[in-house]
């Protein structure tokens, strides 16, 4: 199973494996050849991802939650630049989204109530090649490919109240953490306007195609991961708006 761990790994590869491109790469600016510089820009963004999520919402009303997940949630991230050769670039990229809900529920064997809380996220993240493309002294045109992984995870969790006493840890103390995991593939095109020599505003558009690799939800418990069967075919897919601020080095 594809797990947080594996996901970090990956890029963490991906990372080693761009680092050599840049890290030898020369600088084409005539008035700095003995320099390098090993980050571009850090781009601070907001994102709206248009996706279908009727089967979270799905999940988490079958747990007695509000279904309050709109098919474009907005999540925040950050990105890194780095250059490889003249107006070409390497990025590393992560946005995030999470949200938290509580509900009491009443025990059916003593009538006993309990907090029930639950977290959604939603995450992306990889790493990308890119181009400069200069539309004039200000304005500036970058289209982008990035590879990565994104998640669905919903964790529950069950007590017995606020501030529970030891005998109150017993089958209705408990967590559940159910996840989907996807391979993403995201192209997208930015344009950027130069405000300051260090500071550009920027929008961007892009196509997040995110087939599972697994193709099913799965349950993880104490470390474990175990499949569920019948879940859903819950799709990543959509198109994203980002608009950001970002800072040149």
């Amino acid at each position: 199973m594809c797990t947080i761990k594996s996901k970090v790994l990956s890029l963490l590869f991906l990372f080693i494996f761009c680092f050599p491109l840049f890290l030898f790469s020369k600088n084409d600016n005539e008035n700095s050849k003995n320099e390098r510089i090993w980050l571009e820009s850090v781009n601070i963004f907001r994102m709206w991802f248009n996706t279908d999520l009727s089967d979270v919402n799905q999940i988490v009303s079958k747990f007695g939650f509000e279904e309050t997940y709109d098919n474009c949630p907005v999540l925040h991230g950050v990105d890194f630049r780095f250059p490889i050769k003249e107006y070409y670039f390497v990025s590393l990229m992560s946005a995030y989204n999470r949200s938290v809900q509580h509900v009491h529920i009443k025990s059916e064997e003593n009538d006993r109530f309990f907090l029930r809380s639950m977290s959604y996220e939603m995450s992306l993240s990889g790493a990308g090649l890119g181009r400069n493309i200069m539309l004039s002294d200000r304005i500036q045109l970058t289209p982008q490919v990035m590879l990565g992984f994104g998640n669905h995870t919903i964790d529950v969790s069950n007590r017995s109240d606020f501030y529970p006493t030891w005998d109150d840890i017993d089958e209705h103390f408990n967590m559940n953490t159910i996840i989907k995991d996807f391979i993403l593939i995201y192209p997208k095109c930015e344009l950027s306007y130069t405000i300051f020599k260090h500071l550009e505003i920027n929008a961007e558009i892009g196509y997040v195609y995110g087939p599972s690799p697994i193709g099913s939800w799965y349950q993880k418990c104490a470390n474990r991961s175990y499949g569920i069967n019948d879940a859903p075919d819950t799709k990543f897919h959509g198109f994203t708006v980002n608009v950001g601020v970002k800072i040149k080095i």
